[in-house]
């Protein structure tokens, strides 16, 4: 294809997409996140065409190469742009997804099912009720802290209503994901703090973030919208401090926290496993 008809392609597609619908600008800013390096580039990109220009500097997107294109189409669902590539270059009966991770694109496919009503929730949730003009920009925000690769099946678990209100959900969220990124063994000190509190210790067993614990403790109403203060309890005997910001946000953390979800015994247990030294090897 010749650098004026590449050029041209680009600005008929780009015009398509803001005459459509312009949030697809939107969708294809979150599609295109790990592909580029500088992100406020992707954020002052005002159009489809700014976005495919981010593309082309490292080569990605090329005139003797277009297939980020038609994969673009692929998971965006954008079919309305196959009839001006069919135009300048012959549309692939098989598309291979090869320049996007599986992760980014079960986030485009989780954007595509958001409700307006997801919309809300999710930005109650974990946003304080901050207005999102559509779901991806709710999702470019996500991103930051509680949408990532490492968080995703919390989030998806959260999303789907496992218990406890939007606030509580919202906060457990934060605090796993806090905990995940601080240091991943602190899961395993709180499956030993919350041993005696959790009667089904396979379940204990299966956990796989902090947020799988804390749902532990919510069924057996140690843990709810009303009383947070196992949480409290957690942090005092943890030392986990960098968790008291968040709570901080939803509620007031106590001068003095008196312990009385655990035994002294499961107190010496865990300040046992605290004072723990690795032992020289010879």
């Amino acid at each position: 294809m010749e650098k004026s008809e590449f050029d041209e392609l680009l600005v008929k597609l780009s015009t398509a997409i803001s005459e459509y619908d312009k949030k697809h600008i939107d969708m294809l800013r979150v599609l295109y996140t790990d592909l580029v390096l500088a992100k406020t580039d992707l954020e002052e990109a005002k159009s489809a065409y700014n976005l495919f220009k981010l593309l082309i500097g490292p080569g990605i997107l090329k005139p003797a190469d277009i297939s980020v294109l038609f994969e673009t189409i692929e998971i965006t669902g954008f079919r309305y742009l196959e009839e001006i590539i069919e135009k300048y270059e012959t549309y692939p009966k098989e598309v291979k997804i090869t320049r996007f991770s599986a992760h980014r694109q079960h986030v485009v496919a989780l954007g595509r099912r958001f409700s307006v009503k997801d919309i809300k929730r999710l930005s109650q949730m974990y946003r304080g009720d901050m207005p999102f003009a559509n779901q991806w920009k709710l999702i470019e925000d996500l991103e930051t802290d509680v949408l990532t690769e490492d968080t995703m099946s919390t989030f998806l678990q959260c999303l789907k209503g496992t218990g406890g209100n939007i606030e509580l959900q919202g906060m457990l969220v934060k605090l796993s994901s806090a905990i995940t990124k601080t240091d991943e063994k602190h899961i395993d000190m709180l499956r030993v703090l919350y041993t005696d509190l959790v009667i089904a210790k396979t379940d204990l067993e299966k956990a796989e973030s902090a947020y799988d614990l804390f749902k532990l403790l919510i069924a057996p109403g140690i843990l709810k919208p009303t009383d947070i203060s196992v949480l409290f309890e957690t942090i005092e005997i943890t030392g986990f401090r960098y968790l008291k910001e968040i709570i901080e946000t939803y509620e007031t953390y106590p001068s003095e926290v008196k312990l009385t979800r655990f035994s002294e015994h499961r107190q010496n247990v865990v300040d046992l496993g605290r004072r723990f030294t690795r032992q020289p090897s010879f």
